[in-house]
């Protein structure tokens, strides 16, 4: 039987959990829906789609275990299912890191100003890389191992998004007549989403 002090504490992340499978489940719904009956998925409702799949499977998986761990202990004496569940968790984690790094060089490419050729031509193609087929799933859980790579892509891609935008709120600022500009406030909104977005991230991810 566990002690007092680890029931608490299970319970509390079982809590978690379960508040964590209703938002990505309610998020999953209504990406779901917007493509129910479309011959053609977005670009960003995919990666939506994907980063709400393995949240929402993760949540579950985690509650699942957790409940295990309070009402059957033993379940985990056995080397070869305490290994499985090890690394059942950590596909499901790094692929939710894989697709939040995603979604940030998403929003840095569609939102982002730049006049380089590089980042013009990122913009034309961006739905061919982000277009995840079948075939491609042994490649995406293998790279789902370097959980490094997710995290360069989605600081670069963030800090890169918020220069951007600030460059733009700035020159926003300058031409501004001295009434409230809505476009300004939704600007400076943007940043600090951003921003908030990329600490969460980090703190995930460490």
């Amino acid at each position: 039987m566990l002690p007092s002090f680890a029931l608490v504490c299970l319970s509390i992340a079982i809590i978690e959990s379960l508040a964590g499978i209703l938002g990505t489940g309610i998020i999953l719904a209504t990406c779901s829906s917007s493509c129910i009956g479309s011959k053609s998925w977005s670009s960003y409702n995919m990666i939506m789609i994907s980063l709400s799949s393995s949240r929402f499977i993760l949540h579950s998986w985690t509650t699942l275990d957790l409940l295990m761990n309070i009402f059957y202990e033993p379940f985990f004496d056995t080397e070869i299912l305490l290994t499985a569940a090890k690394i059942i968790f950590a596909i499901l984690n790094y692929s939710s890191l894989w697709f939040g790094g995603w979604l940030s060089v998403f929003y840095c490419i569609k939102v982002a100003s730049f006049t380089q050729s590089f980042f013009i031509w990122l913009k034309q193609r961006i739905s061919t890389f982000v277009t995840i087929r079948k075939d491609n799933l042994g490649v995406l859980i293998l790279s789902s191992a370097g959980i490094g790579m997710p995290l360069i892509l989605s600081v670069v891609s963030s800090i890169l998004l918020i220069r951007s935008l600030w460059i733009h709120t700035r020159r926003m600022q300058n031409n501004a007549s001295g009434f409230r500009d809505p476009s300004l406030e939704a600007h400076i909104s943007a940043i600090k989403s951003v921003c908030y977005f990329l600490i969460l991230y980090i703190i995930y991810f460490i």
